[in-house]
């Protein structure tokens, strides 16, 4: 059957087949040898022996060729549908455990590469949304922590 191989010559029995071990698979009949089963591709799995497939790891985790689950992208980092990897967020952008996207810093914070969050401005300077530095505010203007634009001392 599908999802097994048989290595016994002459067999006439379903029972002599072995199911593939989990993390591979095998979607034809007939496999005369352990190397019938193939090993799940990078971005697929499958945790159960016998398997016919093997299944794309979802937004949000990877998974290396023939395993049997898929590992969680850690915060900083993304991965999109069927990854082997995860990626790290650009400067200005962060994200939480298993995320399929990174997310904008909003104005008057920042972020530098791979950030699982984002940090305030501190006082006396400022930043638009996704900065990946804050601007320190010019001569004669303030800002208190997490501003986005400086206010003149003259008002």
């Amino acid at each position: 059957d599908a999802g097994t191989y048989n290595a016994a010559k002459g067999s006439t029995s379903v029972s002599a087949c072995t199911p593939c071990d989990a993390g591979t698979y095998n979607a034809a009949k007939g496999g005369a040898s352990v190397g019938a089963c193939i090993p799940c591709g990078a971005g697929t799995y499958n945790g159960a022996q016998g398997a016919t497939a093997c299944t794309s790891c979802p937004a949000g985790f990877w998974v290396f060729v023939g395993q049997q689950s898929c590992q969680a992208c850690a915060a900083g980092t993304y991965s999109t549908n069927g990854s082997s990897t995860c990626t790290q967020c650009v400067e200005g952008k962060y994200s939480g455990p298993q995320s399929s996207e990174c997310k904008v810093c909003s104005a008057g914070k920042y972020s530098e590469f791979g950030q699982p969050s984002c940090s305030f401005c501190p006082a006396g300077t400022y930043s638009a949304a996704q900065a990946t530095t804050c601007t320190p505010c010019d001569n004669g203007d303030f800002s208190g922590v997490g501003a986005s634009a400086c206010e003149s001392c003259s008002n």
